[in-house]
């Protein structure tokens, strides 16, 4: 079985893997065994796909929301099981420090973090991002256009998450 080369595998992760991190924190509060799990079946694959980059952002993509499925169950019967405590209120943190553009991703709805991302960081086409998350083009360059203009206000208010 000739599979694909460890030295291909090692070049996209190299490349690729910390962009892929970022776009799997979306969904999922484990995004490297997202990542490594993609990895993983990258790896098995007899060959490469005809488009990696495209290909490791969608299976990227699948693994994180069916990580988040899980998340999602375990913190439900933890919650049952156990009671909630208290958090403290957004409001405490001090307005005067500066919003950094990692912070400003998370204040963006999921739909549009994982279109800027995908384009941003991923240096995928609209056509490309359009496709991973099951949307005409056009429409996925007016979220990411819209997303760039959520960002900058953000950045611009200071606002916190």
């Amino acid at each position: 079985m000739a599979g694909i080369e460890s030295e291909t595998i090692a070049r996209l992760l190299a490349e690729h893997g910390p962009r892929l991190l970022l776009f799997a924190q979306t969904w999922s509060k484990n995004p490297s065994d997202a990542v490594q799990e993609v990895f993983v079946n990258l790896a098995l694959r007899s060959n490469l796909p005809e488009n990696p980059v495209a290909w490791l952002f969608g299976a990227t993509r699948k693994r994180a929301l069916h990580l988040a499925r899980g998340e999602a169950r375990l913190a439900r019967r933890q919650q049952l099981a156990s009671r909630p405590e208290a958090t403290p209120s957004p409001g405490c943190l001090e307005s005067e420090q500066k919003l950094d553009a990692e912070t400003a991703l998370q204040l963006l709805p999921s739909d549009l973090r994982e279109i800027v991302i995908a384009r941003l960081w991923g240096g995928l086409s609209f056509e490309e991002v359009g496709k991973l998350v099951n949307l005409p083009s056009a429409t996925a360059w007016r979220r990411y256009d819209e997303a760039l203009d959520l960002l900058k206000h953000h950045l611009a208010q200071g606002e916190r998450p």
